[in-house]
């Protein structure tokens, strides 16, 4: 998990995907218990 802090911290690009997908997933259960 630190790292995904560091490279979210250091890539605007790379947080926004992190983000985007954060979105989506609280959207769809099943993507979610993918990602967690």
């Amino acid at each position: 998990m630190e790292l995904l802090k560091q490279w979210t911290e250091r890539s605007p690009q790379f947080k926004a995907i992190i983000v985007d997908l954060q979105v989506r997933a609280a959207r769809c259960p099943n993507l979610r218990t993918i990602l967690m």
